[in-house]
C-alpha cells in the first residue's frame, strides 16, 4: 500500500501538471515544501506524544462542543433532539433527525467561532500556521493566511482573513484561496459529520494536511508569474464586526442560521433531483438492463482508479469510489 501511495502522489502531480496553464514554470520549491510540511504534520499528529495527545483533545472538545449544541437543542426541538425518547418511540433505526443535529451545530459552532475571533484567538492560530507554510514553502502571505484559515473556517468565511489583500491578489494566489476552501473542511461541517459519527481527529488531521497540500496543486495549475504585494508576509488585518462579545455570538448565530437553511435546502434539492434523474435513468435503460446503473454507480467506477491510487485497500476501493461518485453528483 506504500508504494502504490507514493505511485498516487506520483499520478496526482502529473494529473495537475498536465492541466497546468504553465508547465514549463513547475514549482519544484513549492511541491517539494508541500510534501515534507504534510509529512511532518503526520509525523507529529500520529506518530508523537504531543501530536496523539492534541489529536484525542480535539476528539474529546468536538464530541463536547456537540453535547453543549445538543443543550440547545433540546431547548429548541425538545423531544426530537432526544436520542432515546426517538428511540423508544419510533425504533433505533428512526431515532435521527437530520435537521436537528445540523441546526444546533452550525448555528452553535458558527456563533462561538465568531466570538473567538473577537477575542483575536482564531487570527493567532492562523498567523501561526501560516508563518509555518510561508517559511518552508516561500508562499506569499496572504495566500499562506488563507491556507491556513481553511482549516478552521469555511470557504466563505476564510476569505474575509484576508479581505484587505484580496483586490491586489495574483491570479495564483486567487486560485490558492480557491483551491484551500475546497480541499479542507469547516468548523461547523466538521461538527455535523462528528454528529454522524465520524471520528473528530482523524476529520482535523486531513484538514491541517490538505492545506499544504492545496497550496502546492494551486501552484502547479496556475504558477506564479506576477509579483505579488504580500511576498515578504502579512498579517490579519481585517477587523471584527461586533462591538462586544455579546453582539459577536448574535452575529454568529445570525450567520449560522443561513448556513442551515443553505445546507438543508441543498440537501433537499439535489438529492431530490438526482433522484430524479435515476428515475429517467432507469426509465430509459430498464428495457435493456436487469438493475439500470444509478448516476452515483457511473461516476463512482470512474472514481475507482484514484481510490486504489489513494493506497485504498484493494477490497474498499469501490466502496470508497462509490463515495467519491455520491461527492461528485
Amino acid at each position: 500500500m506504500k508504494i502504490v501511495s507514493i505511485l498516487g502522489v506520483i499520478a496526482f502531480l502529473s494529473i495537475a501538471w498536465a492541466i497546468s496553464e504553465n508547465r514549463r514554470r513547475f514549482p519544484m520549491r513549492a511541491v517539494t515544501a508541500g510534501l515534507v510540511l504534510q509529512f511532518l504534520f503526520a509525523l507529529f499528529i500520529l506518530k508523537t506524544g504531543p501530536g496523539l495527545a492534541i489529536f484525542q483533545w480535539a476528539r474529546d472538545t468536538a464530541m463536547k462542543v456537540l453535547g453543549f449544541a445538543n443543550e440547545g437543542a433540546a431547548m429548541v426541538f425538545g423531544p426530537l433532539a432526544n436520542d432515546e425518547v426517538l428511540s423508544s418511540t419510533f425504533g433505533v433505526g428512526n431515532a435521527f433527525i437530520l435537521a436537528v443535529p445540523v441546526f444546533s451545530t452550525i448555528v452553535f459552532v458558527s456563533a462561538l467561532s465568531s466570538l473567538l475571533f473577537h477575542w483575536g484567538v482564531l487570527q493567532k492560530i492562523v498567523e501561526g500556521l501560516a508563518w509555518a507554510m510561508k517559511s518552508i514553502m516561500r508562499s506569499s502571505g496572504s495566500e499562506s493566511l488563507a491556507a491556513a484559515a481553511n482549516i478552521f473556517m469555511g470557504q466563505t468565511e476564510a476569505p474575509l482573513v484576508v479581505k484587505p489583500y484580496i483586490s491586489g491578489m495574483t491570479r495564483s494566489e486567487i486560485m490558492s484561496l480557491m483551491t484551500g476552501g475546497m480541499a479542507t473542511i469547516a468548523g461547523s461541517v466538521l461538527a455535523i459529520y462528528v454528529a454522524l459519527g465520524v471520528d473528530a481527529g482523524h476529520l482535523i488531521t486531513a484538514s491541517v494536511l490538505s492545506a499544504p497540500g492545496a497550496l502546492l496543486m494551486a501552484k502547479i495549475l496556475i504558477p506564479e508569474t506576477e509579483s505579488s504585494q504580500t511576498a515578504a508576509g502579512a498579517r490579519v488585518q481585517i477587523e471584527t464586526p461586533a462591538e462586544n462579545s455579546i453582539d459577536a455570538l448574535c452575529l454568529g448565530a445570525r450567520d449560522g442560521i443561513m448556513l442551515t437553511l443553505n445546507v438543508l435546502a441543498m440537501l433537499v434539492a439535489f438529492v431530490a433531483t438526482i433522484s430524479l434523474a435515476n428515475f429517467l435513468l432507469a426509465a430509459v435503460f430498464s428495457p435493456f438492463f436487469d438493475n439500470p446503473w444509478t448516476i452515483q454507480q457511473v461516476f463512482g467506477y470512474t472514481q475507482l482508479p484514484f481510490a486504489w491510487l489513494m493506497g485504498i485497500p484493494a477490497q474498499d476501493c469501490f466502496e470508497i469510489s462509490k463515495a467519491l461518485g455520491n461527492r461528485i453528483v
